[in-house]
């Protein structure tokens, strides 16, 4: 933990205790009013079928184009955080809230 964001360090990486860095490792995510909300870098990291919930759109398809242009997307799925990919490749966190999926994460 890095103030409010939980960082991933690997078990074998040097004592950063002394250094003064930037990022201490993979973002996982930040703790925004008591939530935990995930950031792009752990998605970035995730593949489909390491994550319970997904989304996966088409590359040509008409909603992943608005859902990188900010849109909001109607859906059919229960509420929660979800990764969204593209063709099978994950792209992003999005976090569905009764049935709209929001972009949440898409920096970088």
């Amino acid at each position: 933990m890095r103030g409010d964001r939980l960082y991933y360090v690997p078990e074998d990486c040097f004592d950063l205790k002394d250094i003064n860095v930037l990022r201490p490792g993979i973002l996982l995510g930040e703790f925004k009013k008591n939530r935990f909300e995930p950031d792009y870098a752990l998605a970035a990291t995730l593949k489909m079928d390491e994550v319970y919930r997904n989304i996966n759109f088409n590359r040509d398809s008409e909603e992943i184009r608005k859902y990188i242009e900010g849109y909001t997307l109607n859906v059919d799925l229960e509420d929660g955080w979800y990764l969204v990919n593209v063709d099978g490749y994950s792209l992003s966190f999005g976090k569905v809230a009764k049935g709209f999926l929001k972009t949440i994460s898409l920096r970088h």
